[in-house]
């Protein structure tokens, strides 16, 4: 059985502890975390995720073709994925037809759990 959560894929362990702390203790979600693109789709595979929070770049590749991959070999619906980036502007001309919202990790960590929820409810 496929339980609702969501998965954040974040190579940067204190950002990656921030942010399940974020969502598991301010925001009440189920979340479950990934350091690699290999190590997500091994995730995904026994649990598809609500939404996926996904840093900009990771230690084997790009959020934007692991996400670009996932859409076209993994997942049948859109996946509403939040990606983190430190070039929002950049992150911003990524988006076009794909279901993603560009996210500053500029933001402190209150702002950010505040921004994260608005998103994902």
């Amino acid at each position: 059985m496929r339980v609702p959560y969501i998965l954040l894929v974040e190579s940067n362990p204190i950002l990656a502890k921030i942010l399940l702390s974020i969502l598991r203790d301010k925001l009440c979600f189920q979340a479950l975390s990934a350091t690699t693109i290999k190590d997500a789709l091994t995730v995904i595979k026994t649990h598809l995720p609500r939404f996926l929070l996904l840093d900009e770049v990771l230690l084997d590749g790009e959020g934007i073709a692991f996400y670009d991959y996932l859409h076209q070999h993994v997942v049948i619906m859109p996946l509403p994925t939040i990606m983190l980036s430190r070039h929002i502007t950049q992150c911003q001309q990524w988006v076009g037809q794909r279901h993603i919202t560009c996210v500053p990790l500029t933001t402190n960590s209150d702002d950010l759990a505040q921004v994260l929820a608005n998103l994902l409810n």
